[in-house]
């Protein structure tokens, strides 16, 4: 069976090939360039471990672009005025303590494979900095990481003139947002002086298990799971670009909702919803109408705790997940609601086969991403007193579009990431505000999508005035009234140009002239057999518009039609044509339009007594 490639397949089939060579290089690299220190780290002494699917899917993703900031999660927070920067730190080395996968290190082995280990002799640091001005050392803050055996997490505490800092700096690969929460929930729990969380199973017992369930049946159940409910692996949902830049560059921006998140919360408890499974089935309606498409394809992500052993465990346990839509015109909320509940709780139910395997394997390429990250990171506390934070650099993915929305004591912030050579932030704010208006219209169970939507009553306005070009103007005036008051302007002046004739507005309201009061008298038709082709034409049009309709003087459609034809044959006389006009008529016939020469040959107005 032969397969058609248009250019865009070949771009996209290049771009796969691209990465996978770029992965081999990088792996190659590291062999050539780093030969020694990777001799020297792989010490017989150390426990060396595979890496989850998860990390290693952060880390195949940060070999194809070596040097970027992807994945990298720079946050600088502000501390409190009372905050003991000191008491901060013994508080931090407490819960590190308690968390040793906090201290993950990364190399690659002699077989070119990334494997993990946590270092018994070389402890995660935490440093007391006196800053002059943190504006100016801002730049400076961000440190890129490295698979090599150094630490993957950074924790600065930074005293300035009139204000205390930390920097949180961590690469996604070995934390994930809930264990930023674990941990700033043990610091302060240090700090106030109460006892921290211990682990019962650890990060790297974790990826162990993993790997040895990938070598069971389990695998393949997982995988017929995603054959079975991912109906069309060539769906992709893409917002439809605004711009067509050349030069490929990424922005962030965060928008407060006005929907009340007490509303929705609400909504979920009473209908058995998980809050989760409301906004990703928003955003699902919100794209099927954004692309005009029924199916909907997008990513998004869950914890992947889904062992309870993992509750107070450090790590990167995060999965990617598809979530497949197909809606349908008699849809209900609750139909849509019944479609999220069922692909989220078996993606996660047939977790061992991953987001990586579905795209090698299966070919889904999820182009957009949407997250509910709750309170993540959002509301944190040191020494009892409210930080506020900053995210100095780093982006979440490379997709062209990617939404977060947060859940803070302000309400819901949506954070939208996208690369601005595709999108412009007004198209960026518009699709915001029409997911603020559909989450409002979801807290109805019976409700049909059809009756939702996406269109606020501001975005409605826009479009009321959008390219409104109304002026006033005489509407006593006709089309007659207006030539003929050009006429009285510019006599002289050119009106009508036929290939090498010209007429004057004078000659042009001349000849008007004589071709109306021939039509006023019903005379046009009656000249050297216009009659029979008028009425041919007249016919021919009633078969287009009504069929066999009646041909009456007193039907107006009928009298339309000679008209029009009259009409014609007035052009004709403008414009000088010399040669016969054929219309085709609706039966196939031709009928002819006399020349200008045989019109102008008629007899005038004046000699017939007009």
């Amino acid at each position: 069976m032969l397969k058609y490639f248009n250019s865009r397949d070949i771009v996209e089939e290049t771009e796969v090939v691209f990465k996978g060579i770029l992965v081999l290089l990088q792996l190659n690299r590291f062999r050539q360039l780093n030969s020694h220190t990777i001799h020297t780290t792989m010490d017989k002494q150390k426990k060396y471990s595979p890496l989850s699917r998860s990390q290693l899917g952060i880390y195949t993703e940060c070999v194809q672009h070596p040097g970027e900031d992807v994945y990298d999660q720079p946050f600088l927070y502000k501390l409190g005025q009372g905050v003991d920067l000191q008491k901060l730190r013994e508080a931090f080395l407490q819960a590190l303590d308690a968390h040793p996968n906090m201290n993950c290190r990364i190399v690659i082995d002699d077989e070119g494979s990334p494997v993990q280990y946590i270092p018994t002799d070389d402890p995660l640091e935490v440093t007391i900095e006196t800053v002059d001005d943190i504006e100016s050392v801002k730049p400076s803050l961000w440190k890129p990481f490295h698979f090599d055996g150094s630490p993957l997490v950074i924790i600065r505490l930074l005293q300035a003139p009139d204000a205390k800092y930390m920097l949180f700096q961590s690469h996604h690969i070995a934390v994930d947002g809930t264990t930023w929460k674990i941990l700033f929930d043990d610091v302060e729990n240090a700090y106030q002086g109460r006892p921290v969380g211990s682990e019962e199973l650890t990060a790297i017992d974790f990826a162990e298990q993993e790997t040895a369930l990938r070598q069971t049946e389990r695998l393949e159940a997982d995988r017929q799971w995603y054959k079975e409910h991912i109906v069309d692996t060539e769906v992709e949902t893409v917002l439809i670009p605004d711009l067509d830049g050349k030069e490929t560059e990424w922005c962030r921006i965060e928008l407060p909702l006005q929907t009340d998140p007490a509303e929705v919360s609400a909504f979920c408890k009473a209908n058995g919803v998980k809050v989760s499974n409301f906004v990703c089935s928003a955003f699902a309606l919100l794209m099927s109408r954004y692309t005009g498409d029924d199916q909907v394809l997008f990513s998004t992500i869950w914890h992947g705790r889904a062992k309870k052993e993992l509750a107070q465990t450090a790590g990167m346990f995060v999965a990617t997940v598809p979530l497949y839509y197909q809606l349908k015109a008699d849809n209900t909320v609750a139909d849509l609601l019944d479609q999220g509940r069922e692909m989220s709780d078996g993606t996660r139910e047939h977790a061992l086969y991953t987001i990586g395997d579905a795209v090698s394997e299966l070919g889904i390429r999820p182009q957009t991403m949407f997250v509910y990250q709750g309170y993540t990171l959002r509301d944190v506390v040191f020494g009892g007193e409210r930080a506020a934070y900053e995210r100095l650099f780093g982006h979440a993915t490379y997709m062209p579009l990617s939404l977060q929305l947060f859940l803070g004591k302000e309400g819901y912030t949506l954070s939208v990431e996208y690369m601005t050579n595709r999108y412009s932030r007004q198209l960026v704010d518009q699709l915001v505000e029409s997911f603020d208006r559909v989450l409002g219209q979801m807290m109805n169970l019976e409700k049909p999508l059809a009756e939702i939507d996406v269109t606020s009553p501001s975005q409605l306005q826009l479009l009321d005035v959008f390219n409104q070009t109304d002026v006033d103007y005489d509407n006593t005036q006709t089309i007659v009234s207006l030539f003929r008051r050009q006429v009285a302007l510019t006599p002289d002046n050119t009106a009508v140009v036929y290939e090498d004739r010209r007429y004057t507005y004078r000659e042009v309201d001349a000849l008007s002239e004589r071709i109306a009061q021939y039509v006023i008298k019903g005379q046009l038709m009656e000249q050297r057999g216009q009659s029979k082709a008028c009425l041919s034409y007249a016919e021919s049009r009633q078969k287009k518009t009504k069929g066999q309709g009646a041909r009456s003087k007193g039907n107006q459609n009928y009298q339309l039609s000679i008209f029009n034809y009259q009409l014609l044959c007035l052009s004709v006389l403008l414009l000088g044509v010399t040669a016969p006009l054929q219309l085709e008529g609706s039966g196939g016939g031709s009928y002819s339009i006399l020349s200008s020469a045989a019109i102008l040959s008629w007899p005038s107005s004046s000699s017939r007594g007009a």
